[in-house]
């Protein structure tokens, strides 16, 4: 049997949870194991810290449709950034100091790098809702085991 809140295996007559603390009513006590996501908390943390700017913490839970939607902002953000400079760096009709094309162009630069912190900001907090253990699969079943 396993605890419905941590899904931490229990042996039969316990009152208390040995995992979470949860005390334990005759009955009501445990659920299926399928009542718990069979994803990996530490692993989902773990991809949202180092690689969660491109999603790949959404692909493992399942989001595949967030996970793509982080890669294509991150695209889209190193495009604008990348023709912003490549504009600057090419335009002699308004240099030295002209100061509209100029200025415009930095603007799409700095509009691709908001474009492309997006996805990390997002990414930040998914990562607190994984740790505080309320992240849910594409099945809806809470992600609450850490191994």
């Amino acid at each position: 049997m396993f605890c419905k809140k941590c899904g931490t295996e229990i042996s039969d007559g316990t009152k208390f949870c040995p995992s979470c603390g949860t005390q334990l009513e005759e009955g009501k006590e445990v659920e299926s194991y399928m009542n718990v996501s069979a994803k990996s908390r530490l692993v989902a943390l773990l991809f949202g810290i180092f690689l969660g700017g491109i999603g790949v913490h959404n692909f493992y839970l399942g989001h595949a449709s967030k996970g793509i939607a982080k890669i294509l902002m991150k695209v889209f953000g190193l495009i604008l950034y990348i023709a912003g400079i490549v504009k600057l760096a090419t335009d002699t009709y308004s240099y030295p100091y002209s100061g509209g094309s100029i200025a415009a162009f930095s603007g799409m630069m700095r509009f691709g790098l908001l474009v492309m912190w997006i996805p990390s900001i997002w990414a930040f907090i998914e990562w607190i809702l994984i740790a505080c253990g309320k992240a849910k699969d594409v099945k809806g079943l809470p992600v609450t085991k850490w191994q």
